[in-house]
């Protein structure tokens, strides 16, 4: 479960996004530090963008989101919450179970699969005794950016034209976040970030290792 998270990483406020291509393909990393970057990966970026930092990001807002559409990078903004006309709300999260079988999300997940950079997201934890819930800030210490498994579509908008839009990806909790919450955001490691925006699997098959609940060390602080 995702309800709000942050792309706020330390510096000017701008981030670039390296894109590489061994063997002769563009695809994307993100992160802050090109040290830590799979050995496999030359060292040296082709290109890059850069990205606007969001403080704070819930449903409906726009944030900045990476794909690959024709073998290109695209980066830019795109509204969190799918809004597809049934729904009452948007639907800001998609369960890993459900990717490949649900007419909500099936599209989705073959073709049109994307990187939603954050720093850290946060959640509400119950407290014996408390009248109220703790938030807390919730974060990966292995990757001081990092990026949540996304996909995205286009909808129509309340004004009638189209939108693109957003959601994230969530699995069954690690241990880490098992007294937390019950569900969690999928964290993407560097090596897997090429895999998912791969445009030439319209299938999403074997992607579904990639979505495993987050194996490396993480840490939360109240917010």
């Amino acid at each position: 479960m995702c309800l709000q998270y942050e792309f706020n990483p330390k510096g000017d406020g701008m981030h670039e996004v390296y894109l590489r291509h061994p063997g002769g393909r563009q695809f994307i990393t993100v992160t802050d530090n090109p040290a830590k970057y799979p050995q496999s990966i030359p060292k040296e970026p082709t290109r890059w963008h850069t990205i606007n930092r969001v403080a704070e990001m819930f449903p409906k807002y726009h944030g900045p989101v990476l794909r690959v559409i024709a073998g290109e990078i695209v980066a830019g903004p795109m509204r969190w919450g799918f809004i597809p006309p049934w729904a009452d709300r948007p639907i800001h999260n998609a369960q890993r179970e459900k990717l490949a079988v649900s007419s909500t999300w099936k599209q989705s997940f073959q073709s049109r699969r994307c990187l939603v950079p954050a720093t850290a997201f946060y959640d509400w934890q119950a407290t014996p005794g408390a009248r109220r819930k703790t938030k807390l800030r919730i974060r990966p210490t292995d990757q001081e950016v990092f990026c949540f498994a996304g996909i995205w579509n286009t909808f129509k908008g309340e004004d009638g034209n189209p939108v693109d839009c957003y959601t994230i990806v969530t699995s069954p909790p690690n241990e880490f976040m098992s007294p937390i919450r019950d569900r969690m955001p999928v964290i993407l490691t560097p090596e897997s970030q090429a895999r998912w925006t791969d445009d030439r699997n319209t299938t999403g098959e074997g992607l579904d290792a990639l979505l495993n609940p987050y194996a490396g060390p993480m840490a939360a602080e109240p917010a």
